[in-house]
C-alpha cells in the first residue's frame, strides 16, 4: 500500500496551485498562453528595433506603401516607389491608409494590426482544431494546440514580421 503524502498547511491556496502549474506546464492554460504569446513578442520585438533603425529598409512594406501612394493620387501603381510593384491592385488599396502616415508610423501601425491579426488567427485556428480534431473545445487543448503550432511555426512567424 501506497502512503497518502501529507499536505500542509503550505500546499494549499494560490502557493499550491503555483507549484502544481510547475511540476505540470502542459496542464496550466494561462502559462501555455504566455509561452505562445512569447513567441510572437520576441518577432515583434526584432520587427519594433528594426523600425528605430533610421536607415532601416521594411522589406514589402514600403512596396506595399508606394503601391497606396500612388493609387491614392491616381498614378499607375506598378511604375511607383523605389521597387517594382508586382503585387495585387487590392494590397495597394488596403494599405491606402498608411499613405497618410510616415513611413515610420505607418510601419508601427502596421505592426500593431499584422500583430492583432496573428494572434487571433492562432487563436481561432486553435481552437477549431481542437473542436475538430478533439471533439471538444477547452481552454487547455486550445493553448496546448496554440503553443505547439507557434512552435513550429516559429521561423515563419519571424519572417512574417521581419517587415
Amino acid at each position: 500500500m501506497h502512503a497518502m503524502p501529507v499536505r500542509s498547511s503550505q500546499d494549499s491556496g494560490w502557493l499550491g496551485s503555483v507549484r502544481a502549474a510547475a511540476t505540470r506546464p502542459w496542464s496550466n492554460p494561462p502559462l501555455l498562453c504566455c509561452l505562445a504569446l512569447l513567441i510572437y513578442a520576441v518577432a515583434i520585438g526584432n520587427a519594433v528595433r528594426k523600425l528605430g533603425q533610421p536607415n532601416s529598409t521594411l522589406g514589402d512594406f514600403a512596396t506595399f506603401r508606394d503601391g497606396a501612394i500612388a493609387l491614392s493620387r491616381g498614378q499607375d501603381i506598378y511604375s511607383s516607389g523605389q521597387s517594382q510593384y508586382v503585387y495585387p491592385p487590392l494590397i495597394a488599396f488596403l494599405y491606402q491608409p498608411f499613405s497618410r502616415l510616415s513611413m515610420q508610423t505607418a510601419g508601427a501601425a502596421d505592426l500593431v494590426v499584422n500583430s492583432l491579426l496573428a494572434l487571433l488567427t492562432l487563436a481561432l485556428a486553435s481552437a477549431e482544431m481542437s473542436r475538430r480534431f478533439l471533439g471538444r473545445s477547452s481552454l487547455l487543448s486550445i493553448a496546448r494546440i496554440a503553443v505547439v503550432a507557434a512552435l513550429l511555426t516559429s521561423d515563419k512567424i519571424r519572417a512574417e514580421f521581419n517587415m
